[in-house]
């Protein structure tokens, strides 16, 4: 996975592409400040001759200089967005790179998901570091960070399923548009308390765009006001335009404080709403074939309603009302045109236009991000397949079944079969030989194939179901908890589970907390209602008489092992699941090798 990779060779050439660009970039913002420099000094030496050498009138000549100093601004802003842009790209294929060599440690490890008690999560390392999050997620916003955990927490119906792996498959020929996505999404930074407070601000009433007399009022005085300047300056007293000014200051007075609560609702998110903005309108402006990314892109444009124009229009909103932060501009805008209760009454009434559809933008939007990852995921591992839905219940086909966290060079596949409620596979094994890694294979599979990705696999058919594991208990000192007592606990869920639907269950070395004798004992028992339950489980053990249950009830269990070949005092390790059950046992000898006497 290194260079010759296809992708690594892709993002090595766009990240060529994004290095010259930002160094033409860099060479125009050069030409602009030198260029700026000289018209503001030019103009500034032309008017002062203008003025010295004739009069005062020829200030208007500085007009043309300003409006050209103006542009020039607008324009170093543009050209600063794109080097940050470009340098977000290059970024992205950078780190693609290194992902590619198997360091994906600069993403998010999504440590704000884990849950000790998910039915599976913590057992198959789906978050925190070095996590299948952190080397699926893509994601460059809060809320698609989100959803992409969701997924992986919760299987999907069939039918979803079916629409993402579509658009997964559509969505990973796309990748210079998933560069452009998330490189546009990165200058939004953190969004999720920014989000958050723009929502909230969606749910309140209204304190302004419902009353018609204040809108009434907002269009006559300005008028007044203004006519009263005109008149002021040539037939009237000037001391009428000045009433005037001051009662629409005082009448804005009059709602400062629900002014300053709309305005701290909305103030300083002109970036975050309108590179929201920017974000959809890749959702929109796309030409997508599959039916969710379809489905998305209609909810973008519902009721001919431009998602990307709308949030375009709240982003200008904010911008206008931003204005009021500046004391000066405040007062006379105040008192000429009623700006902040303008911008307070335009403001609601977007949010009266729009209340309904920008949770729908944003759960359109989110879901795209979250798709992204998926489709980067295949990008990244061609090799890898998209999974069947077995349309028979409880019927699992691994064929050549691989960890997506371990390396292709040191990857070693597996395969096995599983048909029929009730169906048990028993894992015998030494120490090291790969019990627990192949029960995460499998578990880890299964999660990406309920959350519609592709698979590490050469074939894959699941059914899907809720997923449940134990693996990893310890005891809990803070609620006086033993292990065996944490194990119980496990294990009745589980029991509680199987009684309401069908599950897939995970369980390594059962009961591991108590004695031997009552540790078989147990075990046996739990089986054996398994194997009359809605269930299907593969279990690792170090415990061969526990194996011995597919000679009592050899329709519902089948024993497989991993074996160890010790040479001269060395293990040899294949990591091959095979029939049967273990015939080499290494604990003794690995218990030598530390320097115990034996």
């Amino acid at each position: 996975m290194m260079m010759t990779n296809p992708s690594a060779l892709f993002y090595n050439d766009q990240r060529n592409v994004f290095d010259k660009l930002i160094s033409n970039t860099n060479k125009k913002l050069r030409f602009i400040v030198y260029l700026r420099l000289s018209v503001f000094l030019s103009g500034l030496a032309l008017v002062f001759i203008l003025v010295w050498q004739f009069n005062m009138n020829y200030l208007l000549a500085a007009i043309p200089f300003l409006a050209y100093f103006i542009y020039l601004v607008k324009r170093n802003e543009g050209l600063r967005y794109k080097k940050q842009y470009f340098e977000n790209c290059k970024l992205i294929c950078g780190q693609e790179i290194n992902a590619l060599k198997g360091d994906y440690s600069c993403f998010d490890p999504g440590t704000e998901f884990i849950e000790l008690n998910h039915p599976y999560s913590s057992d198959f390392d789906i978050f925190g570091k070095n996590s299948i999050f952190q080397f699926l997620n893509r994601t460059t916003t809060s809320g698609g960070k989100m959803v992409l955990a969701d997924w992986l927490k919760h299987c999907a119906t069939n039918d979803e399923i079916l629409l993402r792996q579509e658009s997964v498959r559509e969505l990973s020929q796309l990748a210079e548009l998933r560069i452009d996505f998330r490189a546009a999404g990165l200058i939004l930074g953190d969004d999720k308390e920014k989000i958050s407070e723009i929502l909230a601000w969606m749910e309140e009433s209204p304190d302004f765009y419902s009353k018609p007399l204040l809108k009434n009022l907002i269009v006559i005085l300005p008028i007044i006001t203004l006519i009263s300047l005109v008149l002021g300056l040539t037939v009237l007293p000037f001391e009428i335009f000045i009433l005037s000014f001051l009662i629409q200051l005082g009448f804005t007075g009059l709602f400062i404080k629900k002014i300053n609560h709309l305005h701290a609702s909305v103030s300083k998110k002109f970036n975050l709403i309108s590179q929201t903005g920017t974000l959809l309108q890749r959702i929109e402006s796309n030409n997508f074939t599959t039916e969710k990314l379809l489905s998305l892109q209609y909810l973008t444009k519902r009721n001919a309603h431009s998602s990307a124009k709308q949030i375009g229009k709240l982003s200008t909103l904010i911008r206008l009302f931003d204005n009021r932060l500046n004391m000066m501009a405040a007062l006379f805008l105040n008192g000429l045109l009623s700006w902040d209760l303008h911008c307070s009454v335009r403001l609601e009434k977007w949010r009266a236009e729009n209340y309904q559809n920008i949770k729908e933008w944003l759960n359109a939007l989110h879901q795209f991000d979250a798709l992204c990852s998926l489709s980067n995921l295949y990008f990244n591992n061609p090799e890898f397949i998209f999974p069947e839905i077995s349309l028979k219940k409880h019927e699992y086909h691994f064929i050549d079944c691989g960890h997506i966290l371990i390396s292709g060079k040191e990857r070693v596949t597996n395969s096995m079969e599983i048909t029929g409620a009730g169906k048990i596979a028993i894992i015998t094994g030494s120490n090291m030989a790969g019990k627990s890694t192949f029960l995460r294979t499998v578990g880890v599979n299964l999660v990406l194939a309920m959350a519609g990705a592709p698979v590490c696999a050469k074939e894959f058919s699941f059914y899907p179901v809720q997923l449940f594991s134990s693996m990893r208990l310890g005891d809990d000192l803070s609620n006086r908890e033993s292990t065996f007592y944490a194990e119980l606990k496990r294990l009745k869920q589980i029991l509680d589970e199987v009684k309401n639907k069908p599950v897939f269950i995970v369980l390594d070395e059962i009961l591991k907390g108590t004695n031997s004798t009552d540790k078989l004992t147990g075990s046996v028992a739990l089986l054996k209602e398994l194997s009359a339950s809605d269930s299907v489980a593969i279990i690792a053990t170090h415990d061969l008489a526990l194996a011995e249950l597919e000679n009592k009830i050899p329709d519902k269990v089948k024993n497989y092992n991993f074996e160890v070949e010790i040479r001269d005092h060395e293990f040899y390790f294949d990591y091959k699941l095979k029939n049967g059950i273990c015939k080499v046992l290494n604990a003794n000898e690995l218990m030598k090798k530390m320097g115990l006497k034996i």
